[in-house]
């Protein structure tokens, strides 16, 4: 948040204007975004520097994930630009372009907010990924067809799909209420297939982020008919990479998929983020040390599972250093740099709700310690304590 301090931004959009009517076409205003500590001492100042006859003090406190900002310093102008009715919603954004945040009222509420939100993330090339599909429900769930995603997953047969096993407790659903949509934008998805079977190694646990989680979040949903009696073009499938967890550590990965973006709302198009994976030792201690970085009065006990790696955004300088990946990510492949998938993502802990912070991990199911179950629901054998 502090390299976000002292900053050039914009922000453009149709709010009231100073005869407090709508504008007919956009206007951009220019701004400069400032500290936590000045933004609340600005804020607490109003009734002394107003000189108003109350005796009301401002006492307004700042939520963490906060960003203020105000007119650029003009000499002999009273800098200040105020953003209210109508202008909530629309995106603060700096040099080349950047969102960083999106106004709420009178105050910029940063943007880096939850689920595939941070940086490193931009728009998947349209034919790159093709193998990569959406777990989405029937019954709509929004305005649009991207609002009823629900999680990520990667062909790896023309039949065959794997995900997450908690993918299927997230809508609460039966399975004839979900469908797997191939193709990168989903308000216009090249097909759409039903669910002939959905298989979990075990019963999968919801909610997932206990102290101590064992359940094994992986899954395999087998397709009611092949991919390509519906699609003509040739979809390279992917290869799946059974490397031990201690052979993944710090290396380069990306995942893919349609979770909730910086306004947190599903991204209607595909999208690419990359990421550096950590060692579960480093995961499980920044973990720990969430409650003092955060001065949190609760201690954080959840403990990283032995099929766990994680990962978190590739340090950018002058950047914050952070992916948060969860909702409506899990299940989405996480990929080494031939593109071949090593794990599926589980989510991240702690979670803080609506709050953000860079020290959230994200987790990912490594597929190594499950290739038996895997190899065997793809030949049709099924497996010992198979559920669904």
């Amino acid at each position: 948040m502090e390299q976000l301090y002292n900053q050039n931004a914009s922000s453009a959009g149709w709010g009231d204007v100073t005869s407090k009517l709508k504008p007919r076409y956009m206007q951009k205003v220019t701004l400069t975004t400032i500290s936590m500590e000045e933004c609340l001492r600005n804020v607490n100042d109003v009734p002394r520097v107003t000189d108003s006859d109350t005796e009301l003090r401002t006492k307004y406190i700042l939520e963490n994930n906060t960003l203020c900002s105000n007119g650029n310093r003009v000499p002999g102008v009273i800098p200040y630009t105020v953003l209210g009715k109508g202008d909530s919603g629309s995106p603060l954004v700096i040099e080349n372009n950047q969102i960083i945040a999106v106004n709420r009222d009178n105050k910029l509420v940063l943007s880096n907010g939850k689920p595939f939100i941070g940086y490193n993330v931009e728009r998947a090339p349209d034919h790159q990924f093709e193998f990569v599909v959406s777990i989405s429900t029937k019954f709509p769930r929004g305005l649009y067809q991207e609002d009823n995603h629900v999680c990520g997953g990667a062909l790896i047969t023309t039949r065959h799909v794997l995900t997450s096993a908690h993918c299927k407790c997230a809508a609460y659903g039966q399975l004839n209420d979900y469908s797997v949509k191939v193709g990168h934008d989903l308000r216009y998805p090249k097909a759409n297939y039903n669910i002939a079977s959905w298989k979990n190694l075990k019963r999968c646990c919801c909610p997932l982020f206990k102290r101590e989680n064992t359940c094994n979040d992986i899954a395999v949903v087998k397709l009611t008919e092949d991919i390509y009696s519906k699609i003509s073009r040739e979809i390279i499938l992917p290869v799946l990479n059974y490397s031990p967890i201690d052979q993944l550590y710090n290396k380069n990965v990306s995942t893919v998929g349609w979770g909730q973006q910086n306004n947190l709302l599903n991204s209607r198009f595909m999208k690419k983020v990359s990421m550096r994976t950590i060692t579960r030792e480093e995961c499980q201690k920044n973990i720990v040390d969430v409650p003092r970085a955060t001065e949190l009065k609760i201690r954080i006990t959840y403990i990283v599972q032995d099929d766990v790696f994680c990962s978190n955004g590739n340090p950018v300088p002058g950047r914050i250093p952070y992916i948060t990946l969860g909702h409506g990510d899990s299940g989405s492949p996480d990929m080494n740099e031939n593109n071949e998938i090593i794990g599926i993502n589980k989510g991240s802990v702690p979670d803080f709700g609506p709050d953000y912070h860079a020290y959230e991990q994200t987790l990912n199911i490594a597929l190594s310690p499950h290739q038996t179950f895997i190899e065997n629901e793809l030949t049709e054998r099924g497996c010992i304590g198979c559920f669904g």
